[in-house]
């Protein structure tokens, strides 16, 4: 399933999404409907993962349209929370004074999710910070971290996936 999931990050990033969007999601699902090349496991509902795509600074969910179409076309859940002063959240950035106070849309929607449900979290920028965070907070729900041209800070000790620049990457602490 993690072979599948770099396959499909891979296709996203090597590819010009808006001229070769057909191609794309045709690859995708080739990708996500061939189980046997990937591994051993063809319950289908396993092959279905839930994003949680976090954005970086000075956007919102909505920059992750484009990626949230190829995924939800692909049969996966996808989230994309606004977080504080972001996309259409309305507080005013005047009352945001900590990194809790910005990052607490998306902490609220992490405590959310059921005690045995795993999102797989991608951070850009200054999204990686918040990714970070929630792994902290949240690692029993956290499937798979995903950096892309992300923020990192080097806390992490357990296994996690981070692609940098569209070039990939395996940490094993």
């Amino acid at each position: 399933m993690l072979q599948r999931i770099l396959v499909i990050i891979k296709v996203i990033t090597q590819l010009e999404i808006r001229h070769r969007r057909l191609e794309v999601d045709m690859e995708i699902r080739k990708i996500m409907s061939d189980s046997n090349s990937y591994d051993n496991n063809n319950n289908k509902e396993e092959q279905q993962f839930h994003f949680v795509l976090v954005h970086g600074a000075g956007h919102g969910g909505w920059c992750w349209y484009k990626i949230r179409t190829l995924l939800e076309a692909a049969g996966h859940k996808v989230t994309c929370p606004d977080l504080k002063c972001s996309g259409i959240d309305p507080t005013d950035f005047n009352t945001v004074f900590t990194f809790a106070d910005y990052n607490q849309p998306l902490t609220s929607f992490m405590s959310s999710l059921p005690p045995n449900h795993k999102v797989i979290v991608v951070g850009h920028s200054a999204g990686g910070k918040s990714v970070t965070d929630v792994i902290h907070k949240f690692a029993d729900k956290v499937h798979i971290a995903i950096y892309v041209a992300a923020v990192m800070v080097n806390t992490i000790s357990t296994k996690w996936l981070m692609i940098i620049f569209g070039k990939m990457y395996c940490e094993l602490a």
